[in-house]
């Protein structure tokens, strides 16, 4: 298996170019631990959205955001969030995907 490793700048530039690209209808960030809690920061703190962790995602909690910039209208919780989206930074065999997939609807 071939491993292509890339530099803390390569993934921030990548995470700015995607966000671009997301749905604007997105109300949360949630990110497959370990490695994928780092580019939903990333994506949170660039749409300014909410974020949190699988688990939390699935006992209805978040990551406190605290305030920064420009703050949201309406106040975040769970109960509105109609649109969530899990991310990962590395695929292997795609089962951390799968398993996430699984929780989240079960």
């Amino acid at each position: 298996m071939k491993i292509n490793y890339r530099s803390f700048a390569d993934l921030s530039r990548d995470v700015r170019k995607w966000c671009r690209d997301l749905p604007k209808d997105i109300d949360l960030i949630v990110g497959i631990p370990r490695s994928g809690m780092l580019v939903a920061n990333l994506a949170s703190l660039i749409l300014n959205i909410p974020y949190t962790d699988l688990c939390g995602f699935c006992e209805g909690r978040f990551i406190d955001t605290g305030k920064r910039g420009k703050e949201r209208k309406d106040s975040v919780s769970m109960a509105k969030v109609r649109k969530a989206f899990v991310v990962d930074d590395s695929v292997g065999s795609g089962s951390a995907l799968c398993e996430a997939k699984e929780r989240v609807e079960s």
